[in-house]
C-alpha cells in the first residue's frame, strides 16, 4: 500500500495533466479500488497459506489488465 501511494505521488508530480485524467476517469478509479481489494485478499491468502483466493482472483486480475489496456488504447 505504501508503494502504491508513493507511485501515485510520483505520477502526480511527473505528469500533472495525466493526474487530472486519472481523477476524472471513473473506470480507472473503480479498477484501482478493485485492485486494492484483490491485493488485500492475496495478502490474506499468503498469510494463511491458502492458495484458493489466488486462483479465484486470477480471473479478476486478468479482467482488470484487459480493461486497463483498452483504456490506454482509447487514450492514445
Amino acid at each position: 500500500l505504501v508503494c502504491m501511494l508513493e507511485l501515485q505521488i510520483n505520477a502526480y508530480w511527473a505528469a500533472r495533466p495525466s493526474h487530472f485524467v486519472l481523477l476524472n476517469a471513473q473506470k480507472l478509479r473503480d479498477t484501482q479500488h478493485m485492485m486494492q481489494q484483490i491485493l488485500l485478499s492475496l495478502v490474506h491468502a499468503l498469510y494463511e497459506g491458502n492458495p484458493q483466493p489466488v486462483f479465484a482472483n486470477t480471473e479478476k486480475l486478468n479482467d482488470a489488465v484487459e480493461e486497463l489496456r483498452q483504456l490506454l488504447n482509447n487514450h492514445h
